[in-house]
């Protein structure tokens, strides 16, 4: 190398395999409902079910509840935000119309009764009378 300020990397040669003193861990054994049956009870496609279990680490066979339905979000979000961005596009478009075309709010301003508004009166007469 030619630059002392450089860190050197040594290159990782893949063919040296070292000792391993503990065995393989084995997944544990089944204890609860399958993916698929949470899955059945969550009313779950099998789009977004196939991208859950590539999420999952291989030869899992249960999950639980929250953890599916934590995958199912992190598996949606894209959709959902660009459906509440488009579902916030509409309401302000509708509500831009109705501002421009002048109709009637159902939740707008009718605290006020036609009753209650006080015109003033003039007590003294004018000189045109």
């Amino acid at each position: 190398m030619n630059n002392d300020s450089e860190n050197f990397v040594p290159e990782i040669d893949p063919s040296i395999n070292l000792p391993c003193d503990t065995p393989p861990v084995e997944p544990p054994a089944a204890s609860g409902p399958s993916i698929d049956d949470v899955a059945a009870n969550m009313s779950i496609d099998d789009a977004t079910l196939a991208q859950v279990k590539q999420l999952l680490p291989p030869g899992t066979t249960t999950v639980s509840d929250d953890l599916l339905k934590a995958l199912v979000l992190a598996v949606r979000h894209d959709e959902d935000v660009s459906n509440a961005e488009a579902q916030g596009y509409v309401r302000g478009r509708n509500e831009n119309i109705e501002a421009q075309c002048g109709f009637d709010h159902p939740h707008g301003d009718d605290d006020v009764c036609v009753d209650e508004v006080n015109f003033p009166r003039y007590a003294r007469r004018s000189v045109w009378d």
